[in-house]
């Protein structure tokens, strides 16, 4: 992160072979550095760095970011933006600033090192001076707000898709409801805007519960109340409980018999519920629901035909707020597969997806089982 934009001049020290390169810092210097749990680098009145403390190597190596020296810590290039996204010429970095005698404080960057996520930072830099005054060096120290970032931009996010999501459903409830105090119309048409306003309601009520429970599962506060189940015997029930609302009869149930297991039988359910119409959704043919048992584990899948996965998408379907583009239709808060997962987990399984665009989905859920209940017990 030098960018000091000069060359180091003959004599200089080697840039950053070490915690001290080369150049002698006062007695304690490195223990009082290495105490900080900022990120600290030294650079040398030409820019190169003399030294970096180990909590600055580790947000370099968090981000996956390759050092061009294994004992330097800095990657062999990088790009650095303000915090409008404006891409920092290398006059303009705060070492190369230092260097010419400024000292600043709070600076929120983004860095992009070669072939490495991006890392949000605060950052504070200042230039070291002999006893006459002039600068031999300078001081960087930063502090990685990445995950501070994350949330940042996911609240946003969930704001404008809330904004956006329930205003279509709150529209038509609207337009609806205009259209019946209108008055002149059949029965039956009234009836039908009436259907109308209640999926609207239903669509709004299930977007508020989704964050309702997202909430209750990220803090730990969403009861989980196991008992020794079949999973076989429940999810014909379960199939029953969607039809009206869900078009179950694509659904295909294959089962084997029995699949006992330590489940929450509420939570199971969700999980069921949202994986079919997830399912159901994004294909317009038969989805094949089945559960077995491999080895000691309860296998719960569900097969679609449907419009498929980008492999992009792919590895972020499970994330918060994530709604994949492309040929699928996005809907909803984004939240769906991010509860099922944390339902899943919650009930010591997981669950994953291989998908192809265009040819469908299988989602693939994996319980630890349990064994036969005794006979008696039956």
């Amino acid at each position: 992160m030098a960018g000091a934009g000069a060359k180091p001049q003959s004599g200089a020290p080697a840039a950053g072979t070490g915690p001290t390169a080369g150049v002698e810092l006062h007695p304690g210097a490195g223990a009082i550095l290495e105490a900080i749990a900022d990120g600290v680098v030294v650079f040398d009145a030409w820019g190169q760095v003399i030294y970096r403390n180990e909590a600055a190597v580790e947000i370099w190596r968090a981000s996956g970011a390759a050092p061009s020296h294994p004992e330097s810590g800095m990657p062999p290039r990088l790009e650095i933006r303000a915090d409008d996204g404006r891409v920092l010429p290398a006059e303009e970095r705060p070492v190369a600033r230092a260097l010419r005698g400024e000292r600043l404080r709070g600076l929120r960057l983004c860095l992009h090192p070669e072939g490495a996520r991006p890392i949000w930072i605060v950052a504070s830099a200042a230039p070291t001076r002999d006893a006459a005054g002039e600068v031999t060096g300078a001081v960087l120290s930063f502090s990685d707000r990445s995950p501070t970032r994350a949330l940042a931009e996911a609240r946003d996010d969930l704001v404008r898709m809330v904004s956006h999501d329930l205003r279509t459903p709150l529209s038509a409830i609207y337009g609806q409801a205009h259209l019946i105090r209108r008055g002149g119309e059949p029965a039956d048409r009234i009836s039908d805007r009436a259907s109308a306003i209640e999926r609207s309601c239903e669509r709004m009520s299930g977007m508020i519960q989704d964050l309702v429970e997202v909430t209750l599962l990220e803090a730990g506060q969403l009861p989980v109340t196991r008992a020794l189940v079949d999973v076989a015997t429940l999810l014909p029930d379960m199939l029953d409980g969607m039809r009206g609302g869900l078009e179950v009869d694509r659904v295909r149930l294959q089962l084997r018999r029995p699949c006992w297991a330590n489940l929450d039988p509420g939570g199971l359910e969700r999980i069921v519920v949202n994986l079919v119409s997830n399912a159901l959704k994004y294909s317009s043919e038969e989805v094949r629901l089945s559960l077995a048992l491999d080895g000691d584990a309860v296998v719960l899948q569900i097969v679609d035909r449907g419009v498929g996965i980008s492999p992009d998408d792919e590895a972020r379907v499970f994330e918060r707020y994530f709604r994949a583009v492309g040929n699928r239709r996005p809907e909803g808060l984004g939240l769906g597969l991010y509860i099922t997962r944390l339902l899943v987990e919650a009930q010591g399984g997981r669950i994953e997806v291989d998908s192809r665009l265009g040819q469908g989905s299988t989602f693939r859920v994996r319980f630890p089982g349990a064994a036969a209940r005794p006979a008696e017990g039956r």
